[in-house]
């Protein structure tokens, strides 16, 4: 496997920590390029093209949806291949398990695993990582002494340096992005219980995997979109100290945490964090 492989990430990302997972448990090298938001998209934008889809500016103000899209780029997880460009974290897995060896493989051939896997890699992508990310953001949006280490962790040095400036409209941005508010903070903390109530239900019956007797897409989605909500130790960035969160998400995340999906999370990073890598 000559091929280089260059990862585009946000530090934090759980998007870009699935993606992150991904190449490292399939044994395929990669370089990563982690930025903070907003110089993602400085970092991305010369990989524009025809099939670049439009910008999401959501329920942002004009002024911030004109900066967007005077600066073009995209959104990440971007993984910039000698040939290619996948700038979406499914299309990331799908390439990847492409490449990988039979044995490692996410998606099975097995018809009927494949759809339940299917079924439930959708479920977290557009149910519970938008969640997550709203919830967790309407906590610590406000700290900035939180936000800091999240975002900058391994970027160049202006980007650190430049935060303190950028933060507070990014603060803004977010907020208006996401639609952070009660309404859409209290849905979010109802899907994320929801999704967790069906993991439960799921491992219930003692099993150790989602689907199947291995690891598969659906394993590795779900530790990775729900590992900000129970702090595994090797995550991609080092998550906040329960001590350091506001108190209410700190009980929050700790009943997570206890739960049969929470510590399914803590197990499959360890078994992770002792797979090999290229």
């Amino acid at each position: 496997m000559s091929q280089s492989h260059r990862l585009i990430t946000i530090p934090v990302s759980h998007y870009c920590e699935k993606t992150r997972w991904a190449l490292k448990r399939l044994l395929i090298p990669f370089t990563e390029e982690r930025h903070m938001p907003p110089f993602h998209r400085f970092a991305t934008r010369s990989l524009n093209d025809s099939a670049t889809p439009p910008l999401f500016t959501g329920q942002m103000s004009s002024l911030n949806r004109l900066v967007i899209q005077t600066v073009g780029g995209r959104s990440v997880p971007v993984l910039v291949t000698d040939t290619q460009i996948f700038s979406s974290s499914d299309d990331i897995l799908h390439y990847a398990d492409s490449i990988a060896p039979d044995d490692l493989k996410l998606y099975p051939t097995n018809p009927e695993q494949r759809r339940s896997i299917d079924e439930l890699v959708e479920l977290f992508d557009t149910a519970l990582a938008p969640a997550v990310r709203l919830w967790t953001y309407s906590y610590i949006m406000s700290q900035p002494n939180l936000v800091k280490p999240l975002w900058c962790e391994g970027v160049p040095w202006i980007e650190k340096f430049l935060f303190p400036i950028v933060f507070p409209w990014m603060r803004t941005n977010v907020t208006q992005l996401y639609g952070i508010d009660d309404t859409s903070i209290a849905r979010s903390y109802k899907t994320i219980c929801d999704v967790f109530d069906r993991v439960n239900g799921l491992l219930a019956d003692g099993r150790m995997y989602l689907v199947g007797d291995r690891f598969s897409a659906a394993d590795l989605g779900f530790m990775t979109l729900a590992a900000a909500l129970v702090s595994p130790p090797n995550y991609g960035v080092k998550l906040p100290e329960h001590d350091k969160l506001p108190t209410q998400m700190a009980t929050d995340m700790k009943a997570f945490q206890s739960s049969l999906a929470g510590k399914f999370v803590l197990r499959l990073y360890e078994e992770a964090d002792r797979t090999p890598v290229a």
